[in-house]
């Protein structure tokens, strides 16, 4: 138990000794080309892992899925475990992006997949890296990490029409009404 404090400690400095060199490292340094690449994947994915990856190049100034790119919350108080996830629009995110010194820019907008599309036409040199894991290894991980009904509570938004809800966006044609009388949220 000891070690693994110690070791988790020991990862926490290493991790802002990394962030504190990547600041000079990058205030020194440009190409004068910036770029951008947008991190996509459903919850669990490995999707955090890849933005670890990118967190330890001194080039890049990475944008987890918290940072000055989301939504400020709409009440201070609101502890809903997504509410502040959600991107701000298009062009300020670009806007905020473009005031980092790094030649590449990396953003993980986890609650946002379905607005890859419009994130890459307000910035065309944009890429996209799109991350897939085993469905079946999501779901274990999903459990271990959220608990027996989080599928429950992230199918309900959508069966509901909850439109104030971001797994409810972008969702049409018919798909809500295949769900009815296939979702049981009490079984």
């Amino acid at each position: 138990m000891i070690l693994t404090i110690r070791k988790r400690a020991k990862n926490r400095l290493l991790t802002k000794l990394a962030i504190s060199k990547k600041c000079i490292i990058q205030s020194f340094r440009h190409s004068g080309t910036k770029r951008t690449l947008f991190i996509f994947g459903c919850q669990r994915s490995g999707t955090t892992h890849m933005t670890e990856i990118f967190m330890l190049d001194p080039d890049a100034e990475v944008f987890s899925e918290k940072s000055v790119l989301n939504i400020p919350p709409r009440n201070i108080g609101d502890t809903r475990p997504d509410v502040d996830f959600g991107l701000r629009g298009c062009g300020e995110v670009q806007r905020i992006m473009d005031r980092y010194p790094a030649d590449l820019r990396i953003a993980k907008p986890i609650v946002d997949s379905q607005h890859a599309g419009r994130l890459l036409e307000s910035s065309p040199s944009s890429k996209v890296v799109w991350i897939y894991r085993r469905y079946s290894d999501v779901v274990a991980s999903n459990l271990k990490k959220f608990g027996l009904y989080n599928d429950i509570n992230d199918l309900c938004p959508i069966v509901e029409g909850r439109r104030d809800d971001w797994r409810y966006e972008r969702v049409g044609g018919g798909k809500t009404e295949s769900l009815y009388g296939r979702f049981f949220p009490k079984i």
